[in-house]
């Protein structure tokens, strides 16, 4: 008997090798022929493959009884890089069922508990910081100065017209008069009984003024020894005015009186003559047109420069707002960058955190894993229906927002 059983053991072994992984459904399980001595795969393995979960033979446990019995490490996912501590699960030398509740993310507390990020489509950005308005002073004062001087250039030319026609009027004045004055007075002639010296110009050479001297010195003494007190009394009583005696004496001093008054005449310095004055406010005008004419094109020119510039300073805003732009959407990814290495850390260690319960749910027995294995396949398929829905509302609420931002 004990042969034929042990026969019996090991064909339904042998079957249960073959045979599929029963089909459970999510709430019953199938009833199936395999005995429940021996832990059944969920699914059918090849026989050259190695288990994951190494188990103890019983040829060493039955040798040595004294050994510890061997832990199983939980599967985990790790992160090349992570700073949180609750990726790494701690080893579980005995396999229970957790008295806790899972704190897994696609439980329905646990995700609405949980520090989740808002998304940043819905975060409230910053206003736009507006900057001064775009001054042009620079350009306006410069437009305004050159008017100013084209003004003044205006007015100095209507002064050195003024001053040409004064000019003018002394002329004609200085002419008039020249044409009104008498002819200078002239001596009468001397009595034709005496000898009268002839009215030469001055004489050229020392010679010739001696002899004269010499001359005068000889009638002086012939009228001295004739009548020497009419001579004294001539002298004394004669004026230097005109004289009718007609006295070779009065004639010569009248003459040297002449001649001493046109000395002085010609020592004085001649004033301008207007024509040099003419000649002088005509260049003088000359140049002001010549200003005038590069004025006018100084301020067109600086009318086109002071546009430019406004164009430049309006582009240099425009740059300048994009810039602001551009720094916004800047700080906007590096926010969704965050946003996403977040999620990223807190999907890795909700993974981890469901593979140690799968793990604790398998290590039960036969029952109670397969019970704890439908819960949690009941759990996860309802926070997906649930997760779904929420994303329908997202969606449905951003495209709300981005028709009423178009509007």
């Amino acid at each position: 008997m004990s042969t034929d059983e042990e026969m019996s053991d090991t064909d339904d072994d042998e079957v249960s090798d073959h045979l599929p992984a029963p089909s459970r459904s999510r709430h019953t399980a199938a009833v199936s022929g395999i005995p429940r001595s021996r832990r059944q795969p969920l699914h059918p393995t090849p026989a050259n493959n190695i288990d994951a979960t190494p188990r103890a033979s019983a040829s060493s446990s039955h040798s040595n009884p004294t050994a510890t019995p061997s832990t199983v490490v939980p599967l985990s996912i790790k992160k090349k890089v992570s700073t949180r501590a609750s990726s790494v699960v701690p080893p579980t030398p005995t396999p229970t069922r957790k008295s806790l509740a899972k704190n897994s993310p696609l439980s329905r507390v646990t995700r609405t508990g949980s520090a989740r990020k808002v998304s940043p489509q819905f975060k409230r950005l910053k206003p736009l910081v507006t900057s001064n308005p775009v001054k042009c002073d620079l350009a306006d004062s410069l437009i305004q100065t050159a008017v100013s001087t084209k003004e003044d250039i205006e007015s100095s030319y209507r002064a050195v017209k003024r001053i040409r026609l004064e000019v003018e009027k002394l002329g004609s004045t200085s002419t008039t008069r020249s044409g009104s004055e008498e002819p200078a007075t002239r001596p009468s002639s001397p009595e034709k009984g005496l000898r009268t010296t002839p009215t030469h110009a001055p004489p050229v050479t020392k010679e010739a003024q001696h002899r004269l001297d010499e001359m005068r010195l000889l009638i002086n003494r012939r009228q001295d020894t004739k009548s020497p007190f009419i001579r004294a009394a001539v002298f004394e009583s004669t004026p230097i005015s005109r004289d009718r005696s007609g006295s070779l004496d009065n004639f010569s001093t009248r003459a040297l009186n002449r001649q001493s008054s046109a000395a002085s005449v010609n020592q004085t310095p001649d004033l301008p003559s207007t024509q040099s004055l003419n000649s002088l406010t005509n260049e003088a005008e000359e140049g002001l047109v010549q200003a005038l004419k590069s004025q006018e094109a100084l301020n067109k020119d600086l009318h086109d420069l002071a546009g430019q510039f406004k164009e430049k300073l309006l582009e240099l805003e425009r740059v300048r707002l994009e810039l602001q732009n551009a720094k916004r959407q800047t700080e906007l990814v590096k926010s969704l960058l965050a946003d996403a290495t977040a999620e990223k850390e807190i999907m890795y260690e909700a993974f981890n955190e469901e593979l140690d319960d799968l793990f604790n749910d398998v290590n039960l027995p036969d029952d109670e894993a397969w019970e704890a294995l439908q819960k949690d396949l009941k759990q996860a398929t309802e926070s997906r229906n649930e997760l779904r829905k929420e994303n329908s509302q997202l969606k449905r609420r951003l495209a709300e927002t981005e028709s009423q931002s178009d509007e």
